[in-house]
Order: C-alpha cells, then sequence, then structure tokens
C-alpha cells in the first residue's frame, strides 16, 4: 500500500507552526512569522525522503 502511495508522486503530511506572533496570538506567540513559516515551506519543498501520513513540528516529524 505504501508503495501505491509514492507512485501517485504526491505526499500529504500535517505539520503545525507553533505559537506564533500573529493578529490571531494578539502578539503573545513566540516565534516570528518567518519562522512559523519554516516547517511548511521545508515540507513544501525539500526531500524529505518521501514520508507521507506525519505530523511535523519545528523541522521534524513528531508522533500524531
Amino acid at each position: 500500500m505504501e508503495e501505491a502511495k509514492r507512485d501517485r508522486g504526491v505526499l500529504v503530511n500535517a505539520c503545525c507552526p507553533g505559537w506564533v506572533k500573529t493578529d490571531m496570538t494578539r502578539g503573545g506567540g513566540a516565534k516570528t512569522p518567518d519562522q512559523g513559516a519554516q516547517t511548511p515551506v521545508m515540507l513544501a519543498l525539500h526531500d524529505i525522503g518521501g514520508k507521507t501520513g506525519g505530523f511535523w513540528q519545528n523541522e521534524k516529524e513528531i508522533e500524531w
């Protein structure tokens, strides 16, 4: 089954940017927007070895 997912060329992963300083957090976040964007950008642009179905935070795959 895992091999069939890779043949389609699409990886599906979830990520959490962390607590980011935005209007939604009323500026109370611990990360800048640039820091919060690091994990989603990494997943979109870098080679993650074909991993799919994972949950990522701080540029690392973590347990669900």
